[in-house]
Formats: structure tokens, sequence, C-alpha cells
């Protein structure tokens, strides 16, 4: 069975910073997701979106990604001006219906800072069948059946 892809938005283009100077080393954000997200661990992966933006030399700066406490992203700087977006796939089975908090979190001994923005979850979503669609799937059993009958019928009817 297909299963659609939906998203939730963490972070919107506001840029969010940590390890500048006078900031905090980490960050925590909460978001929430719906309460049909309980079937994604059953199937599977859910990715991860970001942009960074590395500021202030960031000399073997390394920042890592948590969700629900699981490490699902690493970054280590190669530029402090290259902006770019990256992905993560990460076992959809962490995130949870209602709250998730997502921790941005500066490891090691490196220097800058780091910005982000544009998070973004994809996950799974299993969607039930509406009784409209059970209806068509019966209908159709029963015109096979019908069909079927008939069938029969024709068969009787020259065989006697």
């Amino acid at each position: 069975m297909p299963v659609p892809a939906h998203y939730a938005i963490v972070v919107g283009d506001k840029i969010e910073r940590i390890a500048a100077p006078n900031t905090p080393t980490s960050a925590d954000i909460t978001f929430d997701l719906p309460s049909d997200i309980l079937a994604l661990g059953s199937l599977g992966s859910a990715v991860f979106q970001i942009v960074v933006r590395p500021a202030h030399e960031p000399d073997d700066l390394q920042v890592k990604v948590f969700i629900n406490g699981t490490e699902i992203f690493i970054y280590g700087a190669t530029s402090e001006t290259l902006v770019r977006s990256f992905h993560a796939v990460f076992n959809g089975g962490i995130l949870v219906p209602g709250q998730n908090t997502m921790r941005v979190q500066r490891f090691g001994i490196g220097t800058g800072s780091f910005g982000f923005s544009d998070v973004v979850i994809w996950y799974g979503q299993v969607l039930s069948r509406s009784p409209r669609a059970k209806s068509r799937k019966s209908a159709s059993k029963l015109t096979s059946r019908r069909t079927a009958s008939k069938a029969k019928a024709r068969k009787k009817n020259r065989t006697a």
C-alpha cells in the first residue's frame, strides 16, 4: 500500500544560532506530530532536512542533532561562508505522536558558531480507508459474484 509523505516544519526561515558569543552551545526545539504517526515505526524511515549557516571561523566545529534523545545528524564545518541544505534518513520509529524534541548541540573543542534554519521532518502517514473506498470494493466483489453466478447458470442451461 502506498504511504503518503507528510512533513512538519520544525524551524522556519528564522535563523537560530548556537555557540556564537553570548549564546548557548545547544538549542532545544519542540514540535508536534499528529496521532497517526504511531504507525511510522512499522514503516521504517523518515527524512530530516536542515539548512546550515556556519559563521565566525568554524575551525573544527562539530554539531550534532538529536530527536527525542537519538542522534540523527552530525555536521563538521567545511567553510564559514557556504550555506547549504543537508538531508539525513533516520529511523522513523523515534518520532512519537504529540510533542517531540530536537536538540542541536555543539561538541568537541572546535570554535565558531553554527546557524540553522528551514528544518523539516518528512514522515510517512498511514491513512485509514474511507467507508466509500470499502463500499466500492464490496460492490466490486458483489459484481464479480453475480457475473460468476450468471456464467454458471448459462453453462448449466447449455448442458441441460
